[in-house]
């Protein structure tokens, strides 16, 4: 399915936020999560629900929404270039 990824927001408890995927962003979209999280303040306060809504939306101001995101609840990336975690008290995307 050429460049889609899913990316996952895990918090300080270790909660997990739905997954995120974009079509065709692939790897910049990690890019872009790594922006988002040191333009956050201090993204640890964010449970990973709300860090995957502060994230699109932040991300809508930034560049825009289209309809190639997709949210749900697990991941199959058989076809796909994987899946990334978005570690809001590292601070990393891995």
């Amino acid at each position: 399915m050429g460049d889609r990824i899913g990316i996952v927001f895990k918090d300080i408890n270790g909660g997990e936020s739905m997954v995120l995927q974009h079509h065709w962003a692939g790897r910049r979209l990690l890019k872009e999560a790594q922006q988002w999280l040191h333009a956050v303040p201090d993204p640890s306060k964010y449970t990973a629900g709300c860090a995957l809504a502060h994230f699109l939306q932040w991300y809508g101001g930034e560049f825009g929404i289209d309809d190639e995101f997709v949210i749900q609840d697990n991941y199959d990336d058989t076809e796909d270039n994987g899946i990334f975690v978005v570690d809001l008290g590292e601070k990393v995307v891995a």
